[in-house]
């Protein structure tokens, strides 16, 4: 599993615990990781909150619009 594919993952896995929030909870935990000074995992977390963004813009309106 490459760098992309694990990124994709945790998206997904946080998706599926925090459902829209994901993206807040992603946000958050970068924005704790540049407090702390630890700018090689905030960068992963702002990947993460990429991919989660793009997830969501797949699976938003098709999941959330009713007809």
């Amino acid at each position: 599993m490459d760098h992309d594919q694990k990124i994709r993952r945790v998206a997904e896995i946080l998706i599926g615990k925090y459902g829209k929030r994901a993206l807040a909870v992603a946000r958050n935990r970068a924005h704790d990781r540049l407090a702390s000074e630890d700018y090689s995992t905030a960068v992963v977390w702002v990947q993460v909150s990429d991919a989660a963004t793009q997830l969501l813009g797949r699976i938003g309106p098709s999941t959330t619009s009713r007809h």
